[in-house]
């Protein structure tokens, strides 16, 4: 008896699991009717073609197939297996085509608005609300228009919130931002530093760095080194130029490393008020693949005007390649959809804010309009270099006054020459505080020094105010 061939005996062992009106046989005869049936068709298809014809058409065919798997095996990728939800993305990206939609103020008017027109434009921002708020209709931190109504509630204020997207439109074409600018509110110029370091750390960590670092002068704000302790990453601190007192590009260089994230430059910086050299630094950063942040909390609402007001000044804002982040004071993101208490989103760090500071930040830039601005910044710059010649001042608006800038001379001198006959005489009120960090020659207890002083600053049980440098027995 011959042995069975290896097919037969696959037939034995799987036919018995198959159902009783399915057999091998018949599956296989149903495969071949089918294979025929293409074959006819491809035939019939390909009758009267040349050679040549039928390859190309073959070939065409062919990456037709292989091209919709590929992008339907990429929909299917992007759809069910990344990192964010469909919907949230979806979300995402339509809100993103929103914003570009020009329905905001985007740039300063050239003449700023009278007070019955601004008036006007304030009342019609009013009408944009249908809530009764004032009723007692809403739930939550809701208490009076614009004084202290709550920017968090964006479908109550919708006001406040298109007062707030219209401020920062208005910054972001003072910097020459492009398209893709964009910018929030905050309380102020540390909030605004914290807010940056903030976003360089999570650009960081999306990068895979485990142990970010971001190179600033010492001359830079303190606010960075907040911003390293609340954000747990390195502040790297590099020396000035003895001379200019501007960020040193070679020390800033070497400081650079693979985990270097973002480096800093002033405009001006606070200690000495000069500009650091934001174009080098900027090409720096473009070498180094990092991040670079302009502090221009000092200076943010006066250089931007310098060029029209008549005055030289280098480039520091976004027309800098390189430059990816400014930090401005006029005075003066977040988002958690998963909170059990519903859809959180806040584009800064507090939640809840005060309405009234936008809406007078926006009242303000358009009673000023650009004219404004560039006026109030030939004042300034010229007043400063009427002081310049005797001593180092941060000058503002008020001091342009007729006669401050005379006076204040004078009362300089006057000082001067009152300490000068007695050098030893000790110092007391709040030049105390601000002149002695730097006469400490143990600088680890500079931090025990200041916290003394804030406890004293909150400490009730005291006696009357003093007067700088006044000691009330």
């Amino acid at each position: 008896m011959l042995d069975k061939t290896l097919w037969e005996r696959f037939l034995e062992t799987v036919e018995p699991h198959l159902p009783e009106y399915l057999h091998w046989n018949e599956l296989c005869w149903t495969l071949v009717y089918y294979l025929a049936e293409v074959r006819r068709h491809i035939h019939r298809w390909c009758r009267g073609m040349e050679a040549w014809e039928i390859v190309v058409n073959t070939v065409m065919y062919c990456f037709c197939v292989w091209l919709a798997f590929e992008l339907l095996r990429w929909v299917i990728g992007w759809a069910f297996f990344r990192e964010k939800s469909l919907q949230e993305r979806v979300k995402k990206g339509f809100f993103k085509f929103i914003r570009r939609m020009p329905l905001l103020k985007n740039k300063l008017p050239a003449k700023g608005l009278q007070e019955n027109d601004l008036l006007k434009e304030i009342e019609r921002y009013n009408g944009m609300c249908d809530v009764k708020w004032d009723e007692g209709r809403v739930s939550g931190a809701v208490y009076s228009k614009f004084a202290w109504s709550n920017p968090l509630h964006v479908d109550i204020f919708p006001d406040v919130r298109k007062m707030e997207a219209e401020v920062v439109q208005m910054c972001v074409n003072m910097f020459k931002g492009g398209k893709d600018a964009c910018g929030t509110m905050t309380t102020g110029g540390t909030e605004s530093i914290l807010m940056a370091c903030k976003a360089y750390r999570d650009w960081a960590t999306d990068r895979g760095i485990e142990k970010p670092e971001i190179v600033a002068p010492i001359s830079a704000h303190a606010a960075f080194d907040k911003a390293a302790h609340y954000f747990n990453f390195k502040l790297v601190h590099v020396p000035v130029d003895e001379k200019t007192r501007r960020c040193d590009l070679k020390a800033m260089k070497r400081a650079i490393t693979k985990n270097t994230i973002a480096l800093v430059g002033s405009a001006p910086q606070f200690p000495h008020g000069v500009m650091d050299p934001i174009e080098d630094i900027a090409k720096l950063a473009k070498k180094y693949n990092t991040g670079l942040h302009v502090d221009a909390c000092l200076g943010g609402f006066l250089i931007p005007f310098m060029k029209k007001a008549g005055f030289d000044i280098p480039p520091f804002d976004f027309s800098v390649d390189g430059v990816t982040s400014i930090s401005c004071d006029t005075h003066k993101f977040f988002v958690a959809p998963d909170w059990p208490g519903g859809i959180y989103a806040c584009p800064s760090m507090p939640g809840s804010r005060q309405g009234a500071v936008i809406a007078a930040t926006w009242a303000t830039m358009l009673y000023f309009g650009e004219a404004g601005y560039v006026e109030s910044t030939r004042r300034i710059i010229q007043t400063r270099e009427k002081i310049e010649k005797d001593i180092h001042f941060c000058v503002t608006y008020l001091t342009t006054k007729k006669g401050v800038a005379d006076s204040f001379v004078k009362d300089v001198r006057e000082c001067c020459a009152k300490l000068m006959k007695d050098p030893q005489n000790n110092k007391e009120g709040m030049a105390a505080i601000y002149g002695m960090a730097q006469g400490i020659p143990d600088r680890s207890i500079v931090a025990e020094v200041a916290c003394g002083f804030l406890d004293c600053v909150y400490n009730i049980n005291t006696s009357q105010p003093q007067e700088n440098g006044v000691h009330h027995n």
